[in-house]
């Protein structure tokens, strides 16, 4: 591509592993909207509850 294209191009994250807001994915897509970029996260609140971490608490019911 050339510089001018790319001038105002959008700028989006992908981030996997945001299902606990306490969380590294959950911090990161905070961080990254500071920066005002685009995201597209996921999570998987199933597993998260199988897990010795658990899913929180407002996440069980």
């Amino acid at each position: 591509m050339m510089q001018k294209e790319l001038q105002g191009a959008r700028r989006i994250a992908i981030v996997t592993g945001a299902s606990r807001r306490r969380g590294i994915g959950a911090a990161a897509c905070r961080s990254l909207a500071r920066a005002r970029m685009d995201i597209f996260f996921t999570s998987w609140h199933a597993y998260d509850s199988t897990m010795p971490w658990g899913a929180e608490e407002d996440e069980m019911s």
